[in-house]
């Protein structure tokens, strides 16, 4: 557990890559729950999210509601279907990545 509060305070920029079994985890819930506040705190960039598949909104749990927020102004990437589109998620990511 602390070196998972480290990690991530030490971190520039923590990326969550989001999937049914990531709202299902114990251990993820409680990295999302820790870096939230750091990001709602520092009011900033430093949470990336990659929505690796489409989850419906009833399977986040209710505690995430900054995720909701977050979720819901298209503030996250998705990871593509197609195979010629991840080209383009990668130079975002990057972009997301490589941002102030």
């Amino acid at each position: 557990m602390d070196n998972i509060i480290e990690s991530i305070e030490e971190s520039r920029k923590t990326l969550f890559v989001i999937s049914k079994h990531f709202v299902s985890s114990e251990w993820c819930k409680y990295e999302l729950e820790f870096s939230q506040h750091r990001f709602f705190d520092e009011n900033n960039d430093f949470v990336i999210l990659v929505l690796l598949e489409p989850i419906p909104r009833e399977c986040i749990p209710r505690r995430f509601c900054k995720l909701h927020k977050l979720m819901s102004k298209n503030t996250y990437l998705e990871w593509p279907e197609e195979d010629d589109q991840q080209g383009i998620f990668w130079e975002k990511l990057r972009t997301a990545l490589t941002s102030q």
